[in-house]
């Protein structure tokens, strides 16, 4: 067989690096193919002559365009965002919605609020949707809570032998300033017998986010972490448990 004859794309030859490891098998054939098609084709009962190797590796996008109805840029550089609805779809609306902002905030760094307008029409629309979702050791798998889960970046202890006791955390995206008010004062309860989230009572004090809590015996100290964007506090908050 002469291979010097064979016109090739060099991209269909090799696979990439990090393919080969997975794809052996391919690998090895396509180089037997490369180097013994004179042979290799008759045998399947092939009869016109090989001249080339076409490429492997093919790219297929889809590309979906995404249309917001208004934007604003405010003078601290966040954005308001508005859409105009004349009919109300409920939870798939909010994904929507939530998928514009996610997507404008990641390639704009925008700091991004959603406002919803309806029109007279539509009269109990659908103006919350969180979801929180517990991790169950026994069956490996993630189930999700009942009722809404408003919190992040909280800490969590284990509190009694079912449940989870999580103490502040980010209700809301705000903009990032001096002005900001700081992130949540709740004390919230996690059943994880009912996978359900209970608020108990507000804080006192500034409860920082980003950061860990140490339980020991019946008390709990928050060391440091963030009480406003880019502000850490140096002081522990400690609490106890009473009976």
């Amino acid at each position: 067989m002469c291979k010097e004859n064979m016109k090739t794309v060099p991209e269909a030859v090799k696979p990439a690096a990090e393919d080969s490891v997975i794809q052996h098998e391919d690998a090895a054939l396509k180089t037997a193919f490369l180097y013994f098609s004179e042979e290799l084709l008759p045998y399947f009962g092939i009869t016109k002559k090989a001249v080339g190797i076409a490429a492997t590796e093919l790219v297929k996008l889809d590309v979906q365009k995404l249309h917001e109805d208004f934007n604003f840029i405010m003078e601290d550089g966040s954005w308001i965002h508005f859409e105009f609805q004349s009919r109300n779809k409920g939870r798939k609306d909010l994904k929507r919605f939530r998928m514009y902002e996610a997507t404008a905030s990641y390639q704009h760094n925008a700091a991004i609020t959603t406002y919803v307008l309806f029109s007279g029409n539509v009269k109990r629309p659908m103006t919350e949707y969180t979801e929180g979702y517990v991790f169950e050791p026994g069956t490996g798998k993630w189930n999700k809570m009942t009722g809404s889960f408003p919190v992040m970046a909280g800490t969590a202890i284990p509190y009694g032998e079912d449940k989870i006791l999580i103490l502040g955390g980010v209700e809301e995206i705000l903009p990032t300033s001096p002005k900001h008010p700081g992130f949540s004062r709740k004390l919230r309860v996690v059943s994880t017998d009912m996978n359900a989230l209970v608020d108990l009572f507000d804080c006192s004090y500034p409860i920082p986010v980003t950061t860990n809590a140490v339980s020991i015996g019946n008390q709990v100290f928050v060391v440091s972490g963030e009480i406003q964007p880019g502000i850490r506090t140096p002081l522990i908050l400690k609490g106890t448990f009473r009976k």
